[in-house]
């Protein structure tokens, strides 16, 4: 009796573990986005904006959506984010949540081909639960805390369908077709795109068999189409390509093998680990793990059908291993532990870890497998450590985008020296941002609250000015700057609306009563929590910058405006500083 009821309450409880172990990087991924994301138009974006002011105005055309970015040609990814923008007033966060949509199809199609080969089953889903792990691992934070990056989950889905509609078509029929358009999707998205050519017929190769048209095995018919295919999109692609302004030296990598080859290990190990030489290890782990597999597949061609597409994905990380080493090599290995990469040569440990496990396991009871699975995710605490890891530095990017989206939304009051943090070239910035500001997009979508647009109050409120330009300010004299080599008046502290009990609605700076400077608000300050015992003061902090040019050399006169809790009024500002810029 005691064996029957532990067999009845076994399988309710291995399917839920099951299904949560799937479930929990898929939401976790999520949380990140959720908690860290910024809506701020950072770097590659502003290429996007002109766009915008030439849909609205209605004479965008296709060359505009065709023009190379860089290296890369980003039709498609161009149109997603046209369109999304026009329906988000381009929140760039909404990027981000697409980004995580396309990574829930990759898993799923990656699944699909999971399927065709190990059927459905509860084992066949505990085998692929590190695949799911695999797909929403946080070391592409960069990838899913920018919107821009998208293009990197579309180039990586677009292949992924095109591997898996090759798989599924028996001759040149609809599904061959559909995978053509997927290889022109993923080659329209990025450069790394151009790869799903030749690693399809490479598959098409090894896999294709009919009835008619054989010539040793080898579908004419489909090779020469992918082939014909794959040839006209190369012409397409590169005709009117020009060297980007940026290029670096191709030779590099012959003349200096040994750091090419190193940053192609570095490129391969990337998704496994944050540390350079880690990555390298693991890399040429991962190298000898791919020929091996590789091998022992090409022995047994008769499994090439089903197995092939998983080898599919190990050819093209080597591809792309092998393509960034010779591009960019000469940038410093360095430069392969970029969080981007790890979203394409993430694919090659998975095709790696699908064809080990398909190794016969009919022997091996699925209970030992979870458990052996658990207890390395344990033991080894490479999970747990990572998401502490990669959360910590999503904490340090929210409050750097944070800070870049202030300066941004107060642009006209911003030094050279910060917009440079949203764009290398900040006239370039100026010339743009008047699309957003025109068409209200971005962080120009809400109306900026001025002294103007709200009633004075005369109770003062809590406030303290803590640091001018990193110096804490003298409670009785004036504070002394030096002008001459200075861009930036920043200026910090915090401020509470302590007669609601909460925190304020926000802060604006007042210089000489002529130049009104938004301050960036609600900044962490559990301190000051702690201090005055209300949790409701929690983010109380701000910081205000403002050009020096504005401000001008001389005696200036500081004082701040508190806006209350419902941010409908203000109470009215005190002189607190004054600043003597020589």
């Amino acid at each position: 009796m005691q064996k029957i009821l532990k067999h009845k309450l076994i399988p309710p409880f291995t399917t839920a573990l099951i299904a949560a172990l799937i479930a929990v990087p898929v939401l976790l991924n999520l949380l990140f986005i959720y908690r860290y994301g910024v809506n701020c138009v950072f770097w590659d974006q502003w290429g996007i904006v002109p766009l915008f002011d030439k849909l609205y105005a209605g004479n965008l055309s296709f060359a505009d959506l065709f023009a190379l970015h860089n290296e890369h040609r980003i039709l498609l990814p161009r149109l997603v984010m046209l369109g999304l923008g026009s329906l988000t007033h381009y929140n760039t966060v909404a990027e981000m949540y697409l980004s995580w949509l396309l990574l829930c199809i990759i898993c799923f199609i990656l699944f699909k081909l999971f399927v065709r080969l190990f059927g459905f089953s509860k084992m066949t889903m505990a085998k692929f639960i590190p695949v799911v792990w695999l797909v929403f691992g946080l070391r592409q934070y960069d990838n899913l805390l920018w919107g821009f990056q998208l293009v990197y989950f579309m180039v990586v889905l677009f292949f992924l369908l095109a591997v898996y509609l090759l798989a599924e078509s028996k001759k040149v029929d609809w599904r061959f077709g559909l995978a053509i358009v997927c290889g022109m999707a993923s080659t329209f998205s990025l450069a790394g795109g151009l790869l799903v050519w030749p690693v399809g017929l490479i598959q098409i190769l090894f896999t294709a068999r009919t009835r008619a048209k054989r010539l040793g095995g080898l579908d004419i018919v489909k090779t020469a189409t992918w082939t014909i295919a794959g040839i006209a999109v190369y012409i397409l692609y590169f005709t009117g390509y020009t060297q980007p302004q940026h290029t670096v030296n191709l030779l590099y990598s012959l003349q200096h093998p040994g750091i090419a080859g190193m940053f192609g290990l570095v490129a391969m190990g990337n998704p496994l680990s944050n540390d350079q030489y880690t990555a390298a290890s693991i890399g040429l782990l991962l190298l000898i793990m791919y020929i091996l597999v590789g091998a022992a597949l090409f022995c047994k061609p008769r499994t090439w059908k089903l197995k092939f597409p998983f080898l599919s994905l190990v050819i093209f990380t080597i591809a792309v291993a092998g393509v960034l080493a010779v591009t960019r090599s000469e940038w410093g290995e360095g430069t392969a532990m970029v969080s981007r990469y790890a979203t394409m040569t993430m694919m090659g440990v998975i095709g790696l870890y699908l064809l080990a496990i398909s190794i016969d396991w009919q022997n091996i009871n699925y209970k030992y497998f979870l458990s052996g699975f658990l207890c390395s995710l344990i033991v080894g605490g490479l999970i747990v450590t990572d998401i502490t890891a990669y959360f910590n530095i999503g904490y340090a990017m929210h409050a750097e985008r944070r800070l870049a989206a202030y300066y941004l939304e107060t642009y006209q009051y911003q030094s050279d020296e910060n917009l440079a943090k949203l764009l290398p070239w900040p006239d370039v910035l100026k010339e743009r941002v008047h699309t957003l500001v025109k068409y209200n997009l971005n962080v120009f979508s809400e109306p900026q609250l001025t002294g103007s647009d709200l009633k004075p109050l005369s109770a003062g409120p809590l406030f303290y000015i803590e640091e001018v330009n990193g110096k804490r300010p003298p409670s009785q004299e004036p504070l002394s700057l030096q002008f001459e080599g200075v861009e930036t008046l920043r200026i910090k502290g915090w401020a509470i609306d302590q007669n609601n009990g909460k925190a304020a609605g926000g802060v604006l700076l007042d210089i000489d009563g002529r130049l009104e400077v938004p301050a960036l608000y609600g900044l962490d300050r559990p301190d000051i929590a702690d201090f005055h015992k209300n949790n409701n003061y929690r983010f109380s902090g701000f910081e205000a910058a403002a050009g020096t040019s504005l401000v001008g050399p001389g005696q200036h006169d500081i004082s701040i405006k508190v806006i209350s809790a419902d941010g409908k009024e203000y109470y009215t500002p005190v002189k607190i500083l004054t600043l003597n810029i020589q």
